[in-house]
C-alpha cells in the first residue's frame, strides 16, 4: 500500500519510481511529464510562450482588440524566456571554460580559478531559473485575458486532461490501493 503513496507524491513532485511493480504486463512509464494545456473554448494550446503566440495568432483576425491588448504581455514572456535562456547559455560557456582549463592543465583544482568560474556558472543558472516564465506568469497571462475578453475565456490547465488515458496507470494504482 505504501507503493501507492510514494507513487501519488512522486507523480506529484517528479517522476515516479521505475522500480514498482502493478502486476503481469503493467509497469509505469519510464518519464512522467505532467502536461501544462491552454484551453480557449473547444481549442488547446501548450501552456507555454510558444502556445501563447499559437493562440494569439489563431485570434488575431476574429478578435483584433484582445489579440491587441495581450501582445505586449505575450511579448514580456517571450522577453522574460529569452534572457532565461541567454543566462542558461552563459552558464554553460562559463562551465566550459572551467572544463577546458582544467583539462588544459592551465589552472589547478588548487587555485581559485576554476571554483570561481564554478560559482559564476551556478550563480547565471540560478539568476536563469529565476527569469524563466513560470506557472504564476502563465496565470497572470490568463487571467489579464479573461478580464480583457469575458466572452472566450482561457482556463489553464495543469495535469491531465480527464478524458485523457494518460493518467490511466495512476487511476489504476490509486484505485488497486
Amino acid at each position: 500500500m505504501e507503493w501507492a503513496l510514494v507513487l501519488a507524491l512522486s507523480t506529484l513532485f517528479g517522476a515516479p519510481p521505475t522500480d514498482i511493480s502493478f502486476g503481469a504486463g503493467v509497469s509505469t512509464p519510464s518519464k512522467v511529464e505532467i502536461p501544462y494545456t491552454l484551453i480557449a473554448g473547444d481549442q488547446y494550446f501548450d501552456a507555454s510562450v510558444s502556445g501563447i503566440r499559437d493562440y494569439l495568432e489563431a485570434i488575431r483576425e476574429s478578435d483584433p482588440e484582445v489579440w491587441a491588448a495581450m501582445k505586449p504581455k505575450a511579448d514580456s514572456l517571450a522577453l522574460k524566456r529569452n534572457f532565461s535562456w541567454a543566462f542558461y547559455g552563459l552558464s554553460l560557456v562559463t562551465i566550459g571554460v572551467d572544463a577546458y582549463l582544467l583539462l588544459d592543465r592551465k589552472v589547478s583544482f588548487e587555485s581559485a580559478t576554476p571554483w570561481v568560474l564554478l560559482g559564476s556558472a551556478v550563480a547565471l543558472g540560478a539568476v536563469a531559473n529565476f527569469l524563466l516564465p513560470d506557472r504564476s506568469d502563465y496565470m497572470s497571462f490568463v487571467n489579464a485575458h479573461n478580464r480583457q475578453n469575458p466572452k472566450t475565456r482561457l482556463q489553464l490547465h495543469i495535469g491531465w486532461i480527464p478524458d485523457s488515458d494518460r493518467g490511466a496507470w495512476l487511476a489504476m494504482a490509486l484505485l488497486n490501493w
